[in-house]
């Protein structure tokens, strides 16, 4: 979950929803016609490709589609972009099926169109987006403060604690603890350690503006 989230903030065209996320994933967990090929040491994910057979409207004939292929931004001076198109290029070759991957995102877009043209074959088409009903095509992502402390828990957990996490990001562990405890919003340092865009916003559906908390306690920062 925590890589789906780091890829919403960067691509993320819509609002996520997390149990919709979590049930997609579990089809691929539960061998439900959908695959999940991950890169990285076991307990530490790099980088995960996301692939659904699925079909055409039109047509009975099967295809694997690409819903998601991201790599970690610490992580991507590395093949692992690459090898998560090998993979997804070796799936298809053994279940016989064709591939289709897309690229829809306003972030390195004529760096990934390079890699996939690269990797696979010229374009076969180009997606479009009428943006009238949103404020923008890829709205600022919009995270809870309790997500970030979250993200920051487990990542604390992965490493054997908070020291070694910050000794691994050089970053004070008085700021760190100061955050864990809810006593401060977290910072840019710690979103970027994270694999998050800088500029964090934070939102509640039962927001108080009145005392600038969500509904669990967490401080909201706005616009």
């Amino acid at each position: 979950m925590e890589l789906c989230r780091a890829l919403h903030a960067e691509n993320g065209m819509f609002t996520m929803s997390e149990d919709k996320v979590r049930r997609m994933l579990h089809r691929a967990f539960d061998k439900q016609g959908a695959i999940v090929g991950a890169l990285g040491p076991s307990g530490h994910i790099e980088g995960a490709i996301y692939l659904l057979i699925s079909d055409y409207w039109y047509s009975d004939d099967w295809h694997l589609s690409e819903l998601f292929s991201f790599v970690l931004p610490q992580y991507r001076k590395s093949n692992n972009a690459k090898e998560l198109i090998t993979f997804a290029k070796r799936c298809s070759d053994e279940i016989g099926i064709p591939l289709i991957i897309g690229v829809i995102s306003n972030e390195r877009t004529e760096s990934k169109v390079r890699l996939y043209q690269k990797e696979l074959a010229k374009p076969a088409g180009a997606f479009f987006v009428y943006d009238q009903h949103m404020p923008s095509a890829f709205p600022p992502r919009k995270i809870y403060e309790a997500e970030v402390r979250h993200m920051l828990e487990e990542k604390c957990k992965e490493v054997g604690g908070v020291g070694a996490w910050c000794r691994a990001n050089k970053i004070g562990t008085s700021v760190v603890s100061l955050v864990l405890a809810k006593e401060c919003p977290p910072t840019g340092q710690i979103a970027s350690a994270l694999g998050l865009k800088r500029e964090l916003w934070y939102e509640s559906k039962k927001s108080d503006s009145a005392n600038g908390h969500d509904a669990n306690g967490d401080r909201l920062r706005t616009a």
